[in-house]
């Protein structure tokens, strides 16, 4: 297909079943303006034989010799994009039958925007629990910063941007190990940076699906990468706050809150909730009080 209104990225590893899954539902739906662009990250399953297999003319896939993560594969089908607007979907998550064709009511009306966001269902493989993930809101008179400060509030697989804002400034994941399942909160705040035109719809178009093969199923090891985002932000990104190192000890504090609330919450470890808790509170006690009262009963 020539110039699809909609390029469709789908990083893939290993995960054959839900992206069999994914493909038939996008193809089924009454919506047909798009192609779809698979990166298989160099899956082991049954994935290439399936992909190889395929024959129709609006999925393309690339396999990879190497496995590079999902900032690399997702950057390769930025590159491989011939739609005006680029979609990103995870295998594993999963979008309402009828998402494309809300999702092209609306950019026809409103092709001012670089950056759409929609809301999304959180439903719990492990437990059954669902939840309404309800994304930003984001200021609008530093986008950036409310961004930075207050932590992600975008979703890849609920997102939709203009390829020409990511060409014509450049942005695209980054493939560091070392911000591996965080490289998409970097994507944003690069995406703010540039005063991306964005908006938020209100419709719950997607699902995302926790399980145990989750690459944010380590938690402690995502917030790490996390901290280093914030990290690399500080020092060598943002540019509202001269005293750099005053603001890495305000971020630095609340990441810590963070940890001591997820300490407790999954590993049920008072001693280590406690202990941080302690440590953020006699550097900043305001800070740590706001942070864990926002935050002790709605984190993930």
């Amino acid at each position: 297909m020539i110039n699809p209104l909609i390029s469709i990225v789908i990083p893939t590893y290993n995960d054959f079943t839900n992206l069999k899954d994914n493909i038939e539902k996008i193809i089924n739906q009454s919506f047909n303006d798009f192609e779809i662009i698979i990166i298989n990250d160099c899956s082991t399953d049954e994935t290439e034989k399936y992909l190889s297999s395929f024959n129709n003319t609006k999925v393309n896939f690339f396999s990879l010799e190497k496995n590079k993560g999902p900032g690399y594969a997702r950057n390769i089908g930025i590159k491989k994009a011939k739609g005006k607007w680029i979609s990103f979907l995870d295998s594993d998550d999963r979008w309402n039958d009828n998402r494309l064709r809300e999702i092209s009511k609306f950019l026809i009306n409103n092709n001012q925007y670089d950056l759409i966001c929609h809301n999304e269902l959180q439903i719990n493989k492990l437990n059954g629990k669902k939840k309404k993930l309800f994304y930003g809101p984001l200021k609008r008179n530093n986008p950036y910063k409310d961004l930075l400060l207050n932590g992600n509030r975008f979703s890849t697989s609920a997102t939709i941007l203009k390829k020409k804002f990511l060409l014509d400034n450049n942005i695209l994941f980054n493939e560091d190990r070392k911000f591996f399942s965080v490289e998409d909160y970097d994507f944003w705040l690069k995406c703010m940076i540039f005063n991306a035109n964005f908006k938020y719809i209100k419709s719950f178009l997607g699902y995302y699906y926790v399980h145990n093969q989750n690459i944010t199923n380590n938690i402690l090891k995502h917030k790490k990468n996390y901290l280093r985002v914030l990290y690399h932000h500080t020092f060598q990104i943002q540019k509202f706050e001269n005293k750099k190192l005053t603001l890495w000890k305000e971020l630095y504090i609340k990441y810590n809150c963070e940890i001591a609330i997820i300490y407790l919450k999954y590993f049920k470890n008072l001693k280590k909730f406690t202990f941080l808790l302690i440590k953020c509170m006699q550097k900043k006690p305001i800070v740590t009080f706001k942070y864990i009262f926002k935050k002790f009963f709605i984190i993930k």
